[in-house]
């Protein structure tokens, strides 16, 4: 009965080292997961935030279309009034 306790007394230390183990290979598991979790979250902010650039880019296109179209009517128009006052 001694020995058996004894074999248990001595298996502790070696258990412990399997669990201390067991530990930090979980933990570094989740270190992994959390920085491969970062890098998407970052990879979809960049995504995101490229896709706003060309939406913003195509407006400023098309207002600066609009006002080139409104500028020619007005010019149009100006010449209009002064072949009718000639």
């Amino acid at each position: 009965m001694a020995k058996a306790q004894d074999h248990r007394q001595d298996a502790q230390p070696a258990l412990q080292v399997l669990e201390q183990d067991r530990e930090r290979e979980h933990q570094r598991a989740l270190d992994h997961q959390r920085e491969l979790d970062r890098q998407r979250e970052s990879e979809r902010q960049q995504q995101e935030w490229e896709r706003q650039r060309e939406i913003d880019r195509q407006r400023e296109f098309e207002r600066q279309r609009d006002l080139d179209a409104r500028e020619r009517e007005l010019d149009r128009q100006r010449d209009l009034d002064r072949q009718r006052r000639w």
